[in-house]
């Protein structure tokens, strides 16, 4: 018997990891996994290539950057950022940002 998920054609690592939450969570997925999936709409300069998303903790989103001259762009981009999160995910309780480098 044969009890792979894809018989076909593989399936990639973010199919897999989604179809898991879908299954796992029925299609609740926890906020960082939705701010992770619309970060390219929430983030769409060239920020987006520089910052990642460390975690939520409490109402305050952690970003890591690479270097400390995208800290600084990403501070000046503090207000805009979470405008679009709010847009993007109404539901998220985030009222600050904090942006660190790595």
């Amino acid at each position: 018997m044969d009890n792979r998920i894809c018989k076909d054609n593989p399936i990639s690592s973010k199919q897999l990891v989604d179809l898991y939450l879908n299954s796992v969570l029925k299609k609740k997925k926890p906020l960082n996994y939705e701010i992770y999936e619309k970060w390219d709409i929430i983030v769409q300069n060239k920020l987006k290539d520089h910052l990642k998303i460390k975690e939520v903790k409490d109402d305050v989103l952690i970003l890591v950057a690479d270097h400390p001259a995208w800290v600084q762009k990403a501070n000046m981009s503090k207000k805009n950022i979470l405008s679009k999160l709010k847009k993007e995910i109404p539901i998220t309780n985030i009222k600050s940002i904090h942006i660190i480098c790595r």
